[in-house]
């Protein structure tokens, strides 16, 4: 609890108050069902953030989203009034002392513009008096039409005696639940600067996956996805104290979920997928991370070939530059739809045959929610990019068929990008103008770097063995193989003995390159 009260102390509440409210005041509400198209044009007196008990039934995607923007914290159990010029907090009497610092600030020094009330459970269960009080002061405020979250239906007994006992008041409900998404999909700078430090925690920890599944295929451990996904949740754990050096709260910091690894012949593309325990293959593995801090979610994804054949190579290139594609066309002012679109043409012109494997989306807005459906990178979304806004590109190529056992086997790739100029987060390499850039670009997804060669010490043998980065996978083809078939591969080294070997042959580059400059003096 202290280290909630000092995070809700040092927020920027009453900023994000005025924010909040003055978007859906200014806003005509379009989108409604039609039992409330008679009262479209009409402003809402206040918001209405209904928070039950936790249960396997209840909704609070977007219950939960509002409270992490205005608050940075749930209050579970409770309901909160956001109107113009008044702020009800309905809660046990151990949450309203976080927020009890609020009371004082509008009685000092914002009582003209804001006014907190803060109603108290008489005792530690909500009882009828306790609703009956607030509902007086509702009536007292003139608040009369409420925008609420129609499809988050909420649990516990507060939560049912506010709907029994409000149905006999004047209040009208309008459902926001759109409109609350478009308001929360453009970020505030703090916010972007929360994701920026969430997604180089995530590459810290994504860098340790890739190191453990090299280990697990160069070894040939017999390991299951479901258990490389449980050791890097232990490993976040172990590591967590250290998280400081990122400039973060340690305690704030999780993944969205668990790691998701996946290989062998069953690729899941969807975002809700989980790990199986089948046995890690070597061939084609993909790599699923997602990190948040204080709820701002980041998602990253790669995939590792092993030992590819050269068509696999063409596929993963032609995905990768489509990747690279999308995320540049996410500047202002283009309209999602055409982003798509333009994308895809693409594609179809220089890879026609890739075209049937393609997803039905390139990926959606990300933050508070995980998915922000209205940036959805879509064939039929007329919506603009806007500064402030975060995308997660996700592009895949599903159900390919390749390597030397002809397996069916997915290429997916996910990226985190802010639109707006890095300068501004201080995240520019370079004094060049942008408009846009990767957070999760620290993550190499080029064929250099995800691309592995290996042979096997005996036919169906689960033994591996390193090889030289020239090597043939065949002795048959091995005089045939040349240096331009194989430059994409890389042996399973670790990551230093690597890098040694780029400087070394960048060295003898150089080197080359002098003599030859010598050479044609001399001549």
């Amino acid at each position: 609890m202290n280290s909630a009260l000092t995070i809700i102390k040092t927020h920027d509440i009453f900023q994000r108050w005025n924010k909040l409210i003055t978007f859906f005041n200014l806003r005509n509400l379009q989108n409604q069902p039609d039992d409330h198209i008679n009262h479209r044009n009409r402003q809402l007196d206040a918001l209405i953030i209904k928070d039950g008990t936790e249960s396997e039934t209840s909704v609070k995607v977007k219950t939960f989203a509002v409270q992490s923007f205005l608050f940075r914290f749930e209050f579970i159990n409770s309901i909160i009034i956001i109107g113009s010029k008044d702020l009800v907090i309905f809660a046990d009497r151990d949450k309203l002392k976080l927020v009890q610092h609020l009371k004082k600030l509008s009685e000092k020094e914002l009582s003209d513009n804001h006014n907190v009330h803060l109603l108290a459970f008489r005792g530690k269960v909500c009882q009828e008096m306790d609703v009956e009080k607030l509902l007086d002061l509702l009536e007292y405020l003139n608040i009369r039409r409420l925008g609420y979250f129609k499809k988050e239906k909420q649990t516990g007994i507060m939560s049912s005696l506010f709907d029994e006992m409000v149905e006999d008041k004047k209040i009208q409900f309008v459902d926001i639940t759109p409109d609350t998404q478009e308001f929360l999909c453009v970020k505030e700078d703090k916010d972007i600067s929360f994701m920026i430090r969430a997604s180089k925690i995530t590459c810290y920890f994504f860098r340790e996956l890739i190191a453990r599944v090299e280990k697990a295929v160069e070894d040939a451990q017999d390991l299951s996805h479901a258990d490389i996904s449980a050791n890097l949740d232990d490993f976040l754990e172990l590591r967590r104290p250290s998280l400081q050096k990122f400039g973060v709260i340690p305690n704030y910091y999780d993944f969205a979920y668990s790691p998701l690894i996946q290989s062998n012949d069953a690729y899941d593309l969807r975002p809700n997928a989980e790990n199986t325990n089948e046995q890690l293959t070597n061939d084609c593995i993909i790599l699923n991370m997602a990190g948040k801090y204080f709820e701002l979610n980041i998602l990253m994804i790669r995939t590792l070939l092993m030992n590819p054949l050269e068509d696999d190579k063409r596929k993963y290139r032609a995905l990768s530059e489509l990747h690279d594609k999308v995320i540049e066309s996410l500047t202002p002012g283009r309209v999602l739809q055409d982003v798509y679109n333009k994308c895809k043409k693409e594609l179809l012109h220089k890879h026609p045959d890739l075209l049937p494997h393609i997803p039905k989306d390139f990926g959606f807005g990300i933050g508070f929610e995980f998915k922000e459906k209205c940036l959805l990178i879509g064939p039929n979304n007329k919506n603009k990019v806007k500064d402030n806004q975060v995308y997660t590109v996700i592009t895949s190529l599903k159900d390919l068929v390749g390597f030397v056992k002809k397996k069916t086997f997915s290429i997916h790739l996910a990226d985190t990008v802010v639109v707006g100029d890095p300068r501004n987060w201080g995240e520019a390499k370079k004094n060049v103008i942008r408009s846009n850039f990767c957070i999760t670009s620290e993550i190499s997804k080029h064929l250099d770097d995800i691309g592995y060669n290996y042979e096997e010490e005996e036919e169906d043998s689960k033994v591996l063995t390193k090889t030289k980065l020239y090597a043939a996978r065949d002795a048959d083809t091995q005089d045939e193989q040349t240096l331009e078939d194989l430059k994409d591969f890389k042996p399973l080294k670790s990551r230093k003995t690597r890098l040694a070997m780029q400087k070394l042959k960048l060295f003898r580059e150089k080197e080359k390159n002098i003599k030859m400059k010598r050479h044609q003096r001399h001549l």
